[in-house]
């Protein structure tokens, strides 16, 4: 006797009219009261007060499955849409003792992006009578306002430099604008005194993996952080009668050696072949940065003759 199903209804809000039925389920609930497979579904996972000594948030009812149901309308069998639920039976007493399960969404929160423009690189010319260009860039996220670097006056070459950070607050939680639209954008403009400025290109980033990424670990995120290697000094091995080797110092030595320079460690490795792979990835690691400095000087060295031939063309 009494209430025996339970029928859950989605509606369409009309501020003018009726509301509108999307669609409904209807669950039994005599089904599950009685059966005692569902009584002892998430069973394990129950608190009961008294066990958890003064904390009342500790006490926990049976975690029953999220179920998927499909939403229907009368004398139709097409599927309207589905919702994601769970459902609880309790006794007047048990839904006194354990408290509701705390389902409100998580408050929005300010964070603050920072943007870097360091310079531009095959950058074209908007005044074709000098062979120059004033240059300055533009950023903002969706829904703030924009900001603006410094102009790097009469640039040539398509080269600017401006060495500008932009700092940006946006509001990140469920259904904020920043959430609903998270694009990022760049403008290069080529600003001129008389006349309006030029427009020379844009650009879009999409932030929604960042902005969910920080909205959920509640924490800063570094993209372009440079991960250093540590390394230790190679330990001396002891000797031992018989030109042995005590087995144990050697994998301790050779496990911190592979911990600071982020290498799996193989225990069934010799100690011989774990120092000489260990040596090669740090030897493979300064060759591959001397070689970025190398590179990055030669790129410096080579811009720095393009200037000096351009100057030398002007003062033609």
């Amino acid at each position: 006797p009494g209430t025996s199903q339970l029928k859950i209804s989605m509606m369409d809000k009309n501020n003018l009219g009726y509301d509108g039925l999307i669609g409904s389920t209807t669950i039994v609930l005599e089904d599950r009261w009685f059966d005692e497979r569902w009584q002892q579904l998430g069973i394990e996972n129950k608190r009961e007060p008294g066990v958890t000594k003064h904390d009342i948030l500790k006490v926990r009812w049976d975690t029953k499955p999220v179920e998927v149901r499909s939403l229907y309308i009368p004398f139709e069998s097409t599927v309207r849409g589905s919702i994601e639920c769970w459902l609880d039976i309790l006794t007047s007493s048990d839904a006194t003792a354990y408290p509701l399960d705390d389902v409100e969404l998580p408050h929005s929160k300010i964070f603050e992006v920072r943007v870097v423009i360091w310079k531009s690189k095959t950058m074209s010319e908007r005044d074709s009578s000098e062979n120059m260009s004033d240059p300055f860039v533009r950023v903002w996220p969706q829904g703030c306002a924009p900001q603006e670097t410094d102009t790097h006056w009469r640039s040539r070459n398509g080269k600017a430099s401006f060495n500008w950070r932009l700092k940006f607050d946006v509001e990140l939680g469920h259904n904020t604008h920043a959430m609903k639209f998270p694009y990022l954008q760049f403008q290069l403009w080529d600003r001129d005194i008389i006349k309006w400025n030029d427009c020379g290109g844009s650009v879009l980033f999409d932030m929604s993996e960042l902005y969910h990424k920080a909205f959920k670990r509640n924490a800063c995120l570094k993209l372009f952080e440079t991960r250093t290697i540590k390394t230790t000094r190679q330990p001396t091995p002891s000797v031992h009668p018989k030109g042995q080797q005590d087995s144990s110092n050697h994998n301790d030595s050779c496990k911190s050696q592979y911990i600071d320079n982020d290498i799996p460690l193989n225990e069934d490795s010799n100690q011989d072949d774990s120092m000489i792979y260990v040596d090669n990835a740090i030897r493979k690691k300064k060759t591959y940065l001397e070689r970025q400095e190398v590179d990055d000087s030669d790129d410096e060295k080579e811009d720095e003759r393009e200037d000096e031939k351009e100057d030398e063309k002007f003062d033609e």
